[in-house]
């Protein structure tokens, strides 16, 4: 996969099941957004234990969280 949008589960345990699922999927220079990552830590969370830096996006008060895999 070259690119994703995580609009799905929003609780922390969704997610964190949901990005390490689409991360084991997303090639090389691929790249995973998701929204609403203010609701809890499981984006920071995931980026921080995979070494990630990713680009964090606001847009009236709400928070996006864009990475793309190396």
């Amino acid at each position: 996969m070259t690119e994703l949008l995580y609009e799905s589960d929003k609780s922390y345990d969704g997610r964190m099941w949901a990005y390490h699922e689409l991360f084991a999927h997303l090639r090389s220079g691929g790249v995973l957004i998701s929204d609403d990552i203010g609701d809890n830590a499981a984006f920071r969370d995931f980026c921080e234990a995979n070494d990630i830096q990713p680009e964090i996006v606001s847009f009236e008060g709400k928070y996006v969280g864009v990475f793309i895999k190396d």
